[in-house]
């Protein structure tokens, strides 16, 4: 079972939650100090932490890298910070924190309060908003839009399959990211789970709105392998999906084949999940949480 920090239900047993959250910060020279020591006391008084450091010297680069991991059993959980960036004066004090709230929250929490206390300028760089939709992978795909779509088959080579397809959209870490994947499969689940994963670097809804991909729920189960499909519709469908107005398109065809091929789709991505204003907002209040509290 999947852990979350403070999840929003969506209808149809959806959940909405962040599952990556990077925070700038800056600390003068003492403050550096100060909380690299308090990092390393860390290791002492809990030898389930392990915090490793990686130095560099590079132009804009980060001059210290830290990976703090706490074994819980057998598994694993680390987050990552940066401290004082190799640019300009101005850049010397900059910092970063990076972590998974959904997995490491309380890990990161003592760490993140020593930041408030100690540094100025702690603000909201980019988040992960993750969307969990209890349907197997292969009934959901994502279209083409103005980013560029690809689909890499990474759990069978020999089966393109969508449900062991990840779909990506855009340009990783950019704003407006998207990642849809076989959750199950990717976190060793016991029931049905695909996450839909969109960057966002500003918590603007109009932002949200730009990036949010369309979204196509299958009504067959596989793209490659349609038995009721001929060669031909089964082309067409390939070519639709990759198409950023797929809708325009259907609408060219003669009737027949446009209620055929328009019934293995449903556009509408409200019939699953419906994300608000006010649930977005519930959202961007949980990342606020974070930082000001």
């Amino acid at each position: 079972m999947l852990k979350y920090y403070n999840k929003i239900d969506l209808q149809n047993n959806c959940i909405l939650s962040c599952d990556m959250l990077r925070l700038s910060f800056k600390l003068n020279q003492e403050k550096m100090k100060e909380f690299m020591n308090y990092i390393n006391s860390s290791t002492l008084k809990d030898f389930s932490i392990d915090v490793k450091y990686f130095h560099n010297l590079q132009q804009y680069k980060f001059r210290n890298l830290v990976s703090i991991t706490k074994t819980l059993g057998f598994d694993k959980i680390s987050f990552a910070m940066g401290i004082g960036f190799n640019g300009t004066s101005k850049d010397k004090e900059t910092c970063f924190i990076e972590f998974n709230p959904n997995k490491t929250y309380d890990l990161v929490l003592p760490y993140l309060n020593y930041i408030k206390k100690i540094s100025y300028g702690l603000t909201f760089v980019r988040c992960d908003m993750a969307i969990d939709i209890p349907i197997s992978k292969n009934m959901i795909t994502i279209s083409k839009d103005s980013r560029k779509l690809s689909r890499i088959y990474r759990y069978d080579l020999h089966s393109k399959d969508l449900n062991n397809c990840t779909e990506y959209l855009g340009c990783r870490s950019n704003n407006g990211f998207v990642k849809l994947y076989n959750k199950q499969i990717e976190s060793n689940l016991n029931y049905v789970l695909t996450r839909l994963e969109i960057t966002l670097d500003s918590l603007e809804y109009k932002n949200f709105q730009k990036c949010m991909p369309n979204i196509h729920f299958l009504k067959n189960m596989n793209l490659c392998d349609m038995a009721m499909l001929n060669d031909t519709d089964r082309v067409l469908m390939l070519l639709l999906l990759e198409s950023d107005k797929p809708y325009d398109l259907i609408n060219m065809l003669g009737r027949g084949k446009k209620e055929k091929i328009k019934s293995l789709l449903s556009s509408e991505q409200n019939e699953l999940f419906n994300i608000t204003f006010n649930l977005y907002m519930q959202f961007v209040l949980n990342i606020k949480n974070i930082i000001e509290n």
